[in-house]
Formats: C-alpha cells, structure tokens, sequence
C-alpha cells in the first residue's frame, strides 16, 4: 500500500513552483546568526529545563508564541517529560505546565481553525530491560487555555502497526479539521524501529476521527536518504512550506549506532533530490546534529516572517538544544 493510498495525494505530488527569490533554504538553515537575540545554545527555560525537541506556534493572544518541548526528568532511559511554555522572543521560554511527566518526549504542535490546538508526541510507555517501548500519543485541545492548563478533551495513545517496540517522533504532516475532532482526519509522519538490525525508517498513518489509525511503511525516503549517504537510522522530519514549495528537513544517521554520526539532510520535495546540510555555529561546522524543527512564522511583535529552527547537538563544544531564528527575504 502506497502513502497515497492512505488518505489520497501527499504534499510530494503537488505541482512543482519555483523557489523563492534570494538565498536558498539550504544557506538559511546552514547559517545559524552569530547575534545572540537570535540564538541560543544549549537553550534551556527560565526553569533551567532543556528546550529539546522545541515545536512552536503563534500564540493568539498578543505577539508571543507557545511552545511544546521536552526535557529529562531522571536517569532512566523513560525518564524523560513534556512540557509548554510561552514566550515573547522565539529565544527565552517561559514554563507554564507539564503535559507528561512519565516518559513524554518529542512533541509537536499545530493550530487549528476556532483557536484549538493538537499536540502529539511519543510516549514511552514500557520498559524492556534498559530499552524503552514507545508509542505515539495524540491529544485535541479546544483552545489556549485548556492547552496552558494541560486539559485536553479528546486523546489517543495509538497502537503500533510497524515494530513491535518503538514508534515515535511524530509529525502532524496534514489536517482535514472538521471543527469536531471526532469527523477529522490528521496525517502523521512517523519513525519506527525497522527490525532486528535496530535502524530506524520512516511512515506514516491516517488517524481518521481519533479511533481508526492506519499506518504504511515509505521506503522511497529511506532510498533517498541512503543514496545520499545517510545508510543508518533516520529519524525525525520537519519541514518547511514556502511559495508553493516544500522541503523536508530529516534527521538521519551515517552510521549505525554512533551519535556522532547524526545529520539532517534537507529534501526538496519538487524535484526528489536529497542532499546534507553543514550547520555553522560561531565556533565552526557542528558535527552532529538531530532532532529537527524549521517553521515560517511571524517575527517577534509580528514585524514579517522568520525562519525558525531548532535541533539538539550530539557532539561538540556545547551539546544540548540549540534554537535560533533569522529573518525572510522578500518573496519568502
């Protein structure tokens, strides 16, 4: 079963459009600002939690944003909790509540249509020894407040279909939001721990109505991934809508089992070509980076758009979460 065949066409399969004038998405990523009101590594809240996995979105009230991120709660291999702040900058984040202290980690967040929000992220919700299990959990939140007060009205901690032992970082790729959750359809990217050679490979599934979940595998990823260099795990997507033209943002690994070997290879989804980006920090090229977010989003007081970006840094001088924005050109 195709991808398509799950819900009808994909992003991949719109028209293809021009890219945009001025520099390339892949010299916008690579560069990260040397200014530190746009940056910060090793990026923690005010509560000194790291900002790991950070995901935002324009808060509808004033001209700051909300976002959801995760941090380590213990030692433990689940040890690990979710948590959504607030901030005034895309910079400095404020901690408002957890949304799962017990094993919750890579989150994500969207907007939706009435002021409502959905966040999913994975859960990991046994232990196997030393490894944890995880799941992908999906929650619908009418509106601010009840998301600042962690107070969903509908969730689904949805089976796994591909591995019998982890699938996670999710990506809401797309949503037909009926203004009910129950009549919606969300389609959500997905990682899942392809067998016992321990690599993890892409998917993704239909949640129709938060009940009926349906997933396939997308080997035409891991092709490309693997042509362009990256022959081990590949994890999790983000990716970026500009001018009528996609590219997808991917953490992927060259070799197994060495977190010094992770990358994020930027896709361009017009014309199926795969290639690795080079962060740049003031120090130098980073030399192992994952765990990707890249927004367009209006700058900080609404004064035009931004990219925004945040990863975790594996190795280096200054490992943990770095976040960082930049300013669009024209046209963008």
């Amino acid at each position: 079963m195709s991808v398509a065949a799950l819900g009808g066409a994909t992003a991949r399969s719109a028209p293809a459009q021009p890219p945009p004038p001025g520099p390339s998405p892949r010299a916008l990523l690579e560069a990260i600002p040397r200014d530190p009101l746009h940056v910060r590594y090793t990026a923690k809240d005010t509560g000194r939690r790291q900002l790991a996995g950070l995901d935002v979105v324009a808060d509808p009230i004033g001209t700051g944003y909300i976002g959801v991120y995760f941090w380590p709660s213990g030692p433990g291999p689940a040890d690990y909790a979710v948590s959504v702040g607030v901030s005034p900058d895309l910079i400095n984040w404020r901690r408002v509540t957890d949304l799962d202290v017990d094993g919750g980690n890579m989150p994500t967040i969207r907007s939706l249509p009435g002021g409502g929000f959905l966040v999913a992220y994975e859960d990991y919700t046994a232990l196997d020894g030393e490894t944890a299990k995880s799941q992908i959990r999906v929650r619908y939140y009418p509106g601010r407040e009840q998301l600042l007060r962690n107070r969903w009205a509908v969730e689904q901690l949805l089976p796994r279909t591909l591995s019998p032992s982890n699938e996670g970082t999710p990506s809401i790729e797309d949503v037909a939001w009926s203004g009910r959750p129950e009549t919606s359809v969300l389609r959500i990217g997905f990682h899942y721990n392809a067998g016992a050679r321990g690599v993890d490979r892409q998917a993704e599934g239909m949640l129709r109505g938060f009940r009926d979940w349906r997933t396939v595998a997308d080997p035409a990823t891991a092709r490309r991934l693997r042509a362009a260099g990256f022959l081990a795990s590949h994890g999790k997507r983000s990716h970026l809508d500009v001018a009528g033209r996609r590219w997808d943002v991917v953490e992927a690994q060259r070799l197994p089992g060495s977190f010094g070997a992770w990358s994020l290879a930027l896709e361009d989804a017009a014309t199926g070509t795969t290639q690795g980006l080079s962060l740049q920090g003031w120090f130098g090229p980073l030399t192992s980076v994952g765990v990707p977010t890249v927004k367009v989003l209006p700058g900080p007081l609404r004064l035009g758009r931004v990219l925004f970006v945040s990863a975790y840094v594996f190795s280096g001088r200054l490992v943990g979460p770095l976040v960082y924005y930049r300013p669009l050109p024209p046209g963008w």
